[in-house]
C-alpha cells in the first residue's frame, strides 16, 4: 500500500515537471508582448 502511494507521488512529480516544461515551451513559442 505504501509503495502504491509512493508510486502515485512519483507520477505527480513527473506530471508537474511535464506541466512546467509545457509552460516553458508555450513561453518560448509565444513570447509575452
Amino acid at each position: 500500500f505504501i509503495t502504491h502511494i509512493l508510486h502515485i507521488l512519483l507520477k505527480l512529480k513527473n506530471f508537474n515537471k511535464y506541466l512546467k516544461f509545457q509552460n516553458e515551451m508555450v513561453k518560448y513559442h509565444f513570447p509575452p508582448e
